[in-house]
């Protein structure tokens, strides 16, 4: 009896050992082109809940939409906030018109329980 609850009193240390602090958090990026220019239109999905109206626009941290002249611009910024790209596709719409559809991730501490 005392073997099996030394062996188990390990099990459950070396478990809490390997326990993970952090988590991937994804984001999915829409690059659309600007009607009448030849700016882009970038739409975040952080994976909530959004009202059919609500700014999907990627803001700055004073709340401002965030405005962008490339995917490479795009992508050089979601880089410095420390997101990594996992994936990139174009496709074309009806106009022959890019739209990127962008997947990126980043690893973020979880929140205590």
């Amino acid at each position: 009896m005392k073997k099996s609850f030394i062996f188990l009193l390990c099990f459950l240390f070396a478990a809490g050992a390997f326990a993970q602090d952090s988590a991937w958090r994804h984001v999915s990026i829409t690059v659309l082109p600007r009607l009448m220019s030849n700016k882009i239109n970038v739409e975040v999905d952080y994976g909530g809940d959004t009202k059919f109206f609500s700014d999907t626009r990627m803001k700055d941290d004073e709340g401002k939409a965030v405005k962008f002249n490339s995917v490479a611009d795009i992508l050089n910024y979601m880089s410095k906030e420390g997101w990594e790209l996992i994936t990139a596709q174009v496709t074309f719409n009806t106009n022959a018109q890019k739209i990127w559809s962008i997947l990126m991730r980043r690893k973020e501490k979880m929140l205590p329980i």
